[in-house]
């Protein structure tokens, strides 16, 4: 069963609303009325108390300027007037349970100055702060950790009540409270929470856990995790992006600390991820970005030729692995040789610190493709090797363009590097 309000009640809230809006300057004292009325309402209005704080946050602060002379005027934010504009389009829908249902599934979430955690089915999950998330008070990094958790496991939450088991007594209040009038940040970050939760018909009951029973979610949020997270540097890819001359559609390895693209494939839940593992789903539809693990290159190499799939590989130039000559047999274009720089690999997460490669990694670019078709067109391009095996090398007039290991040759076929 639902709360309704009175067909006069939703009259009024129009009225009350547009009237204040068209004032350019209302007495506090206005704005204090509006806000005993817009509370009043509440018992009939499940959303209420999310549209009604940045008008209280305004009147404190006027009442604050005016050392609380109620009949001085005051000014109405543009997310105030965004308030009162709610409950105007609102009002004809507003209603409230008249008791909600228990909740259907747990999710525990904290946070640590240095990242999130979360845990849901005794499935856990984390990631680290960029350096101006880590920059927060840790009551906003609480909540956030609640939205990055909510939104990484999407999938399982939507229609769902979800209890949130928090270890922090102010997230516990804001979230559940729908928002707070003594932090802007808090409360932007709190609307947020409960947009999404509408978007996703998901309803929200938070509740307290002491910190040593959070022990799972607590220790994800501790991690380290930087050798998941090192990326190509922005500049680097865009320039080899452009020297190639193709436009990737999907980052089938990333993160929300280190993609290139969007749409993105992450290895665990992520709040901005499309896709789970990129090792469950099709590459063929797809002209993909991948900078996989280097552990993984063969299996990558592997699904790109079963599926006939075509994209753009980042791997390290390392002509004795065993998957070097699988990877020279699909390239579609010459590979190109990235800059060996301090800034090619940063962290995200610290950009300042050193990839421990940083001296002697050579990365390479490689447009390539499972498609054998594509592969023979390519290889129609390229001139015949001069040099056959066991034969002696001949000596050159000229001077070397490049260093040794920057050419291969496939099928009696040249092919070169070339230095981006």
């Amino acid at each position: 069963m639902k709360v309704y309000p009175t067909a006069e009640k939703i009259e009024k809230i129009k009225t009350a609303c547009q009237e204040l809006l068209t004032k350019s300057s209302p007495k506090i004292r206005e704005v204090v009325s509006m806000l005993g009325f817009l509370t009043s309402v509440f018992p009939a209005a499940l959303y209420g108390p999310l549209h009604f704080r940045e008008l209280d946050m305004d009147k404190t602060e006027a009442l604050k300027l005016n050392k609380g002379n109620f009949e001085k005027p005051m000014c109405l934010s543009d997310k105030a007037c965004s308030e009162l504009s709610w409950w105007i389009n609102s009002a004809d829908s507003l209603h409230k349970p008249i008791s909600n249902t228990l909740p259907e599934i747990t999710l525990f979430t904290d946070a640590s100055n240095h990242g999130w955690g979360a845990v849901l089915n005794n499935c856990p999950i984390g990631g680290k702060w960029t350096p101006l998330e880590a920059n927060n008070h840790i009551n906003y990094l609480e909540m956030l950790a609640v939205f990055l958790a909510l939104t990484a496991f999407h999938s399982q939450l939507s229609g769902k009540h979800v209890c949130v088991r928090i270890d922090n007594m102010t997230a516990v209040a804001d979230i559940g409270k729908m928002g707070t009038s003594h932090s802007r940040k808090r409360n932007a970050l709190t609307r947020n929470i409960w947009d999404w939760c509408v978007q996703h018909n998901v309803f929200l009951t938070t509740a307290h856990i002491a910190g040593k029973d959070n022990t799972i979610a607590d220790a994800e949020s501790r991690k380290s995790r930087k050798d998941l997270e090192w990326s190509l540097n922005t500049n680097i890819f865009e320039n080899g992006i452009g020297q190639l001359g193709v436009k990737p559609t999907i980052d089938l390895f990333a993160s929300r600390l280190n993609y290139k693209i969007k749409p993105f494939i992450s290895y665990q839940p992520d709040p901005e991820a499309e896709i789970i593992n990129a090792f469950t789903v099709s590459w063929q539809p797809y002209l993909f970005y991948a900078f996989p693990p280097f552990s993984l290159i063969t299996l990558v190499l592997q699904k790109i030729q079963e599926e006939h799939s075509t994209g753009v590989i980042v791997v390290p130039q390392w002509p004795k692995q065993p998957w070097w000559p699988v990877l020279m047999r699909m390239i579609v274009q010459q590979p190109l040789i990235l800059p060996r720089t301090k800034q090619t690999l940063l962290l995200p997460t610290n950009p300042d610190l050193l990839h421990p490669l940083h001296q002697k990694l050579t990365l390479l670019m490689c447009h390539l493709s499972g498609d054998p078709s594509k592969i023979k067109a390519f290889h129609a391009k390229l001139c015949p090797s001069s040099c056959h095996p066991g034969d002696k090398a001949r000596n050159s007039n000229t001077s070397r363009m490049s260093v040794s290991g920057s050419s291969t040759v496939v099928a009696g076929k040249l092919i070169t590097f070339q230095l981006l």
